[in-house]
């Protein structure tokens, strides 16, 4: 059985090896979005609330983002300060209903003025996350998130492409070893397998095929706010919400709420900025998520 992979020299096995590495990871990532949410039509750009977009792309911390935007522009909550030092307090009570989420957050922020706490406290992101489960139904219903068939599926994709990669990798390896052949290059590619193979089909990631596809064609039906906002024109509200859950505070670079998202909001024992890419999970993951389209 083995004799096949013994007859290969070692730095032709290497080539082999890489180059399936490169079609199993395509075939992976086939295999997790080819997931049927493209056999039906994405919803029309405002059916999908800025709340709804922002759980889909960055789950509760992006829609906390959001809520504070809309709690500030209409007056619920003030902010004080710069950099670093930028601080919350709540305004006024609000004379109509809100999003279960803004609601939320206020009562949050009438009791604590600290961004950074805010978004490092995992009871109040996990008590937000619970308040997202009727946003999650909608956006399964509406194909653009993944239910447990198309979660199931893409960690299937995972572990058949490590299995059956490793398995060859390592019974070449094992020949190596007891014939006394180096092997580091191809230990090294056994190690890179897993994680190659996990960006490509994200099983952990939330957003379906169509969830992909939409948020790049609100990327690009909203860039001009995002540009507008960069040259400090006046744009409608509405929109600037949109761009934020689409974008993230990377929309808003240059105004005190990019400063309170990306310096106030900063934990203690990290500098820089996120440039409204955290909680991101794309098509392959990294700044991902939702930050790049789905092949």
């Amino acid at each position: 059985m083995l004799e096949p992979l013994r007859a290969i020299p070692g730095p032709d096995f290497l080539w082999y090896f890489l180059g399936a590495l490169v079609v199993t990871w395509f075939l992976v990532r086939r295999w997790a979005y080819n997931d049927g949410s493209l056999d039906h039509m994405p919803p029309q750009m405002t059916r999908v609330d800025p709340y709804s977009i922002a759980a889909l792309r960055g789950g509760a911390a992006e829609t906390v983002k959001v809520a504070i935007y809309d709690l500030e522009q209409q007056g619920l909550i003030k902010l004080s300060g710069e950099g670093a030092e930028i601080r919350m307090s709540a305004e006024a009570d609000p004379s109509r209903p809100l999003n279960i989420v803004a609601a939320e957050t206020l009562d949050y922020i009438s009791g604590n003025d600290s961004p950074r706490q805010m978004f490092a406290d995992s009871a109040f992101i996990s008590k937000v996350e619970s308040h997202l489960s009727s946003h999650y139904d909608d956006l399964k219903r509406k194909h653009l998130m993944r239910d447990e068939d198309m979660q199931s599926a893409a960690w299937m994709a995972f572990i058949v492409g490590v299995l059956l990669l490793e398995g060859i990798g390592g019974a070449k390896m094992y020949l190596g070893v007891v014939n006394s052949k180096p092997v580091l290059f191809l230990a090294l590619l056994l190690l890179i397998t897993p994680v190659a193979l996990w960006f490509a089909a994200d099983p952990l990631g939330r957003i379906s095929a169509l969830g992909h596809k939409h948020i790049s064609s609100l990327k690009s039906h909203f860039g001009w706010v995002k540009d507008s906002l960069s040259k400090e024109k006046e744009t409608d509200n509405m929109n600037v919400a949109f761009a934020l859950a689409v974008f993230g505070s990377g929309a808003l670079a240059g105004g005190p709420l990019y400063d309170l998202y990306n310096k106030a909001a900063q934990p203690l024992n990290q500098g820089g900025s996120s440039s409204g890419c955290s909680g991101c999970s794309g098509c392959g993951g990294g700044c991902g998520g939702g930050c790049g389209g789905c092949g």
